[in-house]
């Protein structure tokens, strides 16, 4: 990547952002570990510092990829979260945050939690406004800006998927099924022909579907039906492209790693 060369770019040390608090009572469950509630909000308190830090703009979260618990926070430990802007596009700015327990009476320290988060920037209007480019120095700032394009691209899926989610079951679902909607209606999922931009079998769930009506067989299969045909096929597909394609594929990994080294070096 070459964004970090825009005369505008900030290195990514410049939104380090540090949050340190101790674990007390009221922030823990019955068992004596900090609530998940409580540790995403201290995650997107410090992310929201360092986004702001390298925007000097208002923010707001867009999304928080994940928050993976790697080790409990019990009671009377520190917590010491860091957060950085790894990577950004043209409003919006990925931040990686770590949270650290320790132990404060062995001084025992492990890492419980990572997360990432996007931010958008706002002008006065409240409207997203182009914020500065990143420049990776560490090794460590550079692998995660080399790989921030996939992750875009990962959230741009999930996205598409969570608003089908929320159009599907909006507002009137209740449990055991909306009135009028069949249990096993996947059409709602297949959607116009491409909205399944991560999903390789979308086109034939539909085709299958159209295949059962013009075949008139008085019976549309189960949505586990499809689904499964049409993995198979897909499957088979993968199949028939044979070594040519993985070896396409192996020189591809090979080149972007030689790249990615050199840039480390």
């Amino acid at each position: 990547m070459t964004f970090y060369t825009k005369a505008d770019s900030k290195p990514a040390s410049e939104s380090y952002t540090i949050k340190a608090s101790i674990v007390l009572p009221p922030d823990t469950n019955h068992h004596g570990t900090i609530f998940g509630g409580k540790l995403m909000a201290y995650i997107d308190d410090v992310a929201t510092i360092a986004a702001t830090r390298h925007a000097r703009r208002p923010v707001v979260t867009a999304s928080t990829d994940s928050v993976d618990f790697l080790h409990p926070v019990k009671k009377g430990d520190a917590i010491c979260l860091s957060a950085f802007v790894t990577w950004s596009h043209r409003t919006s700015m990925e931040v990686f945050v770590r949270a650290i327990t320790e132990d404060l009476l062995t001084g025992e320290r492990k890492v419980c939690a990572t997360s990432f988060l996007t931010f958008v920037a706002l002008d006065e209007e409240g409207k997203p406004i182009h914020v500065p480019g990143v420049i990776p120095q560490t090794q460590e700032e550079k692998l995660l800006y080399d790989s921030a394009l996939e992750r875009k691209e990962a959230r741009k899926i999930r996205r598409l998927e969570s608003k089908k989610f929320a159009e599907y079951l909006g507002v009137d679902y209740k449990l055991g099924g909306t009135p009028g909607r069949r249990r096993d209606d996947s059409t709602a999922f297949a959607g116009p022909a491409g909205w399944e931009a991560g999903d390789p079998i979308a086109a034939e769930r539909q085709t299958d579907d159209q295949g059962e009506r013009n075949a008139g067989s008085g019976r549309r299969t189960t949505v586990a039906e499809r689904t499964t045909a049409a993995e198979s096929r897909a499957v088979e597909r993968r199949n028939a492209a044979g070594n040519e394609s993985a070896a396409g594929e192996k020189k591809s990994a090979e080149r972007a790693y030689a790249s990615l080294w050199e840039d480390w070096n």
